[in-house]
């Protein structure tokens, strides 16, 4: 059972679906879920308010799902789905591709294909030439990540590749790391379970036209950051980044923004064997950023595999590793939101399934 006090008794979805992304697609004002699905299929997981879930659309997808994004790709004020497939999945060989589903008046959504180049494997969304039309930027598990600028159609101009100074990417987050109000760029520099690693993030800062500039790069301690997730650890006012560093570790890195692109490791905290997904929010109410993290290793130590949580000190520091649920409900975190309207963020953790853990911290 989730650890008494934290968490209260959660609700199994019964659907196996990765990546997700958690917004609000019908306009009712409940949170949904979106994610990829069996038999490549992409679906739909409507709230009904209350942290419960029922059917929406459902359409097919592609091979290899690997990561995926909400956002108005067309402007005709409907949320539309955005999803990378890998050249490599867990089936064998995926679609190389970008799909985008339009959101349609009845519900349903229009699929479109945009070629993503060489084995994308994390997406973001965002305006990085400040036209108001979102635009995607990749990192693809090489030496460069791609910008994909939105033409407001939910189509795309062809990418636009930069190095990154490293010989893999595996994970990409944006934020203004330089205080210029232009977004900037992050990626992990890892392969993601082939042990191969430069263990360095390396940052590329927006010139708010589309266009980046040299990467700069950031050493890691930990020997294979995978994902960067981003928000202000130390109440600064600058974007720092966390992450965490996978096998064989049980360590996540933290490391903090400098205001004018750079950034400094601070410390590296026990989280859990493996530790291979993250996600930030404020889990106690106290208006610190907290840490999540999904650990996939053996047991072992007073974080075992499950999901830990890091409470924020406020100062970009974080409190020792707490079990939350054990092994019993999932190894990973898929996201993090207020699933229920009672103004607390929820976690949804997967393993064989989804499953929504709702939030009792005493505030």
């Amino acid at each position: 059972m989730p650890t008494p006090g934290l968490f209260r008794a959660p609700v199994v979805l019964d659907q196996a679906m990765l990546p997700i992304v958690v917004a609000d697609f019908d306009g009712d004002g409940n949170l949904d879920i979106a994610g990829g699905a069996a038999d490549a299929r992409v679906q739909l997981l409507l709230g009904v308010g209350d942290g419960r879930f029922q059917p929406g659309a459902e359409m097919p997808g592609g091979n290899g799902p690997a990561s995926i994004g909400a956002a108005d790709f067309n402007g005709d004020g409907r949320l539309d789905i955005v999803m990378a497939y890998s050249g490599v999945s867990d089936q064998g060989t995926g679609d190389d591709d970008i799909l985008v589903f339009l959101a349609k008046d009845d519900g349903s959504f229009e699929a479109l294909v945009q070629p993503a180049g060489v084995n994308p494997q994390a997406l973001v969304v965002g305006d990085f030439n400040e036209d108001e039309v979102p635009d995607l930027a990749t990192a693809n598990g090489f030496d460069y990540l791609s910008i994909f600028a939105g033409l407001g159609d939910g189509t795309f101009a062809d990418p636009e590749n930069y190095p990154i100074n490293a010989r893999f990417a595996s994970g990409i987050a944006a934020a203004d790391f330089d205080g210029d109000g232009n977004l900037d760029l992050v990626t992990t520099n890892s392969m993601i379970g082939k042990g191969r690693s430069d263990r360095t993030m390396s940052v590329l800062l927006g010139a708010g036209d589309g266009t980046f500039g040299e990467p700069q790069t950031f050493p890691v301690s930990g020997p294979q950051p995978i994902m960067p997730v981003v928000g202000d650890f130390n109440g600064d006012g600058f974007a720092d980044v966390a992450s965490p560093d996978g096998y064989p570790t049980r360590v996540t890195s933290v490391l903090l923004g400098l205001g004018n692109g750079a950034l400094r490791e601070t410390s590296y905290y026990l989280c859990g064997p493996n530790p291979h997904t993250l996600a930030t929010a404020d889990l106690d109410g106290d208006g610190i950023l907290d840490l999540v993290c999904g650990n996939a290793g053996e047991e072992g130590g007073p974080v075992g595999k499950g999901i830990a949580a890091l409470f924020g000190l406020g100062d970009g520091t974080f409190k020792p590793g707490v079990d939350l649920v054990g092994n019993q409900f999932g190894e990973g975190i898929a996201a993090a939101a207020d699933l229920d309207n009672d103004g607390q963020i929820d976690l949804i953790v997967y393993s064989d399934t989804l499953v929504v853990l709702f939030n009792d911290i005493p505030r």
